[in-house]
């Protein structure tokens, strides 16, 4: 699927329905595993969260991708962010443990 994706450096832009939160959440999930493309995944975790602040998926993804770029102290913030709206969301627990918060 990410070879049908515009190349990004060339300055094409991604574009996705407003509405659409799953479709933001692939992309950055995308942009950040296989192009490394951290601002750009960056963005659509943003842009998820615009759409759906509650999304505790969104909130984890975005935590993942601060973590690797070594942002731990955002990194946290977003899981504490996630836990939150799901205290019990046994991704975000096993991430702030991996944190080390």
């Amino acid at each position: 699927a990410i070879s049908y994706m515009p190349k990004l450096s060339s300055g094409a832009n991604i574009r996705v329905a407003p509405k659409h939160l799953q479709c933001y959440l692939k992309l950055a999930e995308l942009l950040r595993e296989d192009t490394k493309d951290f601002k750009e995944s960056e963005e659509m975790y943003r842009a998820a969260l615009s759409v759906n602040p509650s999304n505790v998926d969104a909130y984890n993804g975005y935590s993942q991708l601060l973590r690797e770029q070594g942002r731990m102290e955002e990194s946290g913030r977003r899981l504490q962010q996630a836990l939150a709206i799901d205290a019990n969301n046994i991704i975000s627990v096993f991430n702030l443990g991996v944190l080390g918060l």
